[in-house]
């Protein structure tokens, strides 16, 4: 894959500086990262926010700082905290509209280093296919040993690192207007 169609990379973080950290120098392990383009959203601190926290929000605005994470890193700071749901549904709106697919991850999670690879080769696989609405990096604990192939369909999204394509972000449903209908539905 040409490294000018590689899917943009958004990270997001707020007040756990070590697992950001590992985040990142796990991100920066894949051999993609220096041809990719990261989107860094820190959320800014709550009111009325302890001492502790003010320090680690601090502290995580320095490791994302730190060093050059991949070829291009884009940060964007709140002033002040909008909560992970309108972080990552603003910070992926933003992103997606830009580039048509996204790749995103949140500060708790360490990738392989074969996670670029992976989930940019899946996007280009299915990226017309209308059956798949998101590319998951977290596989579930099944009995791998009897599936014939290295990926597989579930019926359902995840939040562990995964992508997904304008398409199908621009058709979600944030307001849950469906959930009692998907609740009574057998």
């Amino acid at each position: 894959m040409p490294y000018n169609q590689l899917a943009p990379v958004v990270l997001f973080v707020y007040n756990r500086p070590e697992h950001t950290k590992k985040c990142l120098e796990s991100l920066a392990n894949n051999k993609l990262a220096m041809h990719s383009t990261l989107y860094i959203f820190c959320d800014g601190a709550k009111e009325n926010a302890l001492e502790h926290d003010l320090k680690n929000i601090i502290e995580v605005e320095q490791v994302v700082r730190e060093r050059q994470w991949c070829k291009e890193v884009i940060i964007q700071k709140q002033d002040k905290n909008i909560g992970l749901r309108n972080s990552v549904i603003n910070g992926v709106s933003e992103v997606i509209n830009n580039h048509n697919k996204v790749i995103v991850i949140e500060d708790d999670l360490v990738l392989s280093h074969h996670f670029l690879a992976y989930m940019n080769s899946a996007l280009v696989k299915f990226e017309g296919d209308e059956t798949v609405s998101q590319i998951s990096g977290f596989s579930f604990n099944l009995n791998v040993a009897k599936l014939k192939d290295d990926a597989y369909f579930l019926p359902l999204t995840t939040t562990w690192g995964w992508a997904t394509w304008k398409r199908i972000w621009n058709n979600v449903d944030f307001e849950g207007k469906d959930y009692e209908k998907i609740l009574s539905n057998k």
